[in-house]
């Protein structure tokens, strides 16, 4: 756990990374939060209704979300709500008022939701079309409960895998996010340790990145286990 002193303030590196942690997991939480809810929301939707205007709508702001650079969507959601709109302020940080945190949080968001919701139309679809799927039709069950209890949670593994796989991009977003929203947090932390060379910063940063990283997909392979039997089974 020792990561060295830093070259600038001669202080515990550990220290130093410890402060900022708080501010990067709540906004990468809310960012994750937010991409996993209108994700798979949007997904499920098009899956639904695949072939249709809306299915064409979801896919155009998917690929929109996925294509748009954090730091030009985080200028553009600055300039909105910030600065034409005055609904929410545009740099730093207070404490726990969730105002601040808000546009980063969408700003890291808005790309991982794209790749989520292909993943759950892609998936969704796949299961609908199953012979199970008629079977619950056919026991007169209602739509919404057969899509939430019995399409979905057979979708999910995918799904959750991918949530796994982007929270290193909400992390490596988050370098940027920070530093165009004024946030201290790690990836602001890592930027201006990075201009003033300071090089045990720089790994105390990329260690917890890195570690944070493992863990999330750790996790996400074991509710992949827990939610269907056939994962463990295969394996």
């Amino acid at each position: 756990g020792d990561l060295g002193v830093s070259y600038q303030s001669r202080s515990d590196v550990t220290t130093i990374v410890m402060e900022r942690i708080p501010v990067t997991v709540q906004v990468t939480v809310l960012g994750l939060l937010f991409a996993t809810v209108f994700g798979i929301s949007i997904g499920i939707l098009a899956a639904i209704y695949r072939g249709s205007w809306l299915d064409s709508l979801v896919s155009a702001l998917s690929i929109g979300g996925v294509s748009l650079p954090s730091f030009f969507l985080g200028l553009i959601l600055m300039y909105l709500f910030a600065v034409r709109w005055q609904l929410l302020p545009s740099t730093g940080y207070d404490g726990g008022n969730l105002k601040y945190l808000i546009l980063p949080s969408l700003t890291l968001g808005l790309g991982v939701s794209g790749v989520l919701a292909r993943i759950t139309r892609s998936s969704m679809s796949e299961v609908l079309k199953m012979d199970f799927m008629t079977t619950a039709h056919a026991k007169g069950l209602g739509d919404w409960r057969i899509i939430f209890l019995h399409a979905l949670k057979n979708a999910l593994p995918p799904i959750l895998t991918i949530i796994g796989v982007q929270m290193g991009l909400l992390l490596s977003g988050a370098v940027i996010t920070e530093t165009i929203f004024g946030l201290p947090g790690i990836g602001r932390l890592l930027i201006d340790s990075i201009l003033q060379r300071d090089l045990p910063v720089v790994q105390g940063c990329v260690v917890f990145i890195a570690t944070v990283f493992l863990l999330v997909n750790l996790l996400a392979d074991v509710l992949c286990n827990w939610i269907d039997p056939r994962v463990k089974a295969e394996s």
